[in-house]
């Protein structure tokens, strides 16, 4: 666990690969920086995976995927119109096939028409883009 880092770890998938006893791949969420937000400082949210052959005594160095801005995801106020909860959902995470490859899903987001994709905001909330993505031919372990 890294407990120097300023990044925030939110949300993860884990596999294991069947065919190995020491394969593990785990897809997540982070930000770069947990102390983001506002004008200066706006906050973007990464995928990322990590894996390792010898049952996670060491990693590979992280795979980064582009980031999202969390204004693109559909957003839950509850009833407050000033409260936000930006929904990436759980839909998170990461497999291994016969060819010893981790194929890691993650819902991605790109940015709706004004920018904002506030619940309610929009009729049928059309403008929200969030779809699932993976690795067309998946991604070597350790």
């Amino acid at each position: 666990m890294l407990t120097d880092s300023n990044q925030d770890f939110l949300i993860q998938g884990m596999a294991v690969d069947p065919n190995s006893t020491a394969h593990i791949g785990v897809a997540f969420y982070f930000y770069p920086n947990w102390q983001c937000g506002g004008q200066s400082n706006p906050c973007r949210l990464y995928a990322g995976f990590v894996s390792s052959t010898d049952g996670g005594v060491n990693w590979k160095r992280q795979t980064v995927f582009g980031a999202i801005s969390p204004i693109w995801l559909a957003d839950s106020p509850d009833g407050c119109q000033s409260c936000h909860s930006w929904m990436i959902g759980d839909y998170i995470s990461a497999s291994f096939v016969s060819n010893g490859k981790a194929y890691p899903a993650y819902p991605i987001a790109t940015r709706p028409g004004d920018g904002d994709c506030t619940y309610g905001l929009y009729p049928n909330d059309l403008e929200c883009r969030e779809y699932m993505v993976a690795p067309t031919n998946g991604l070597s372990v350790g």
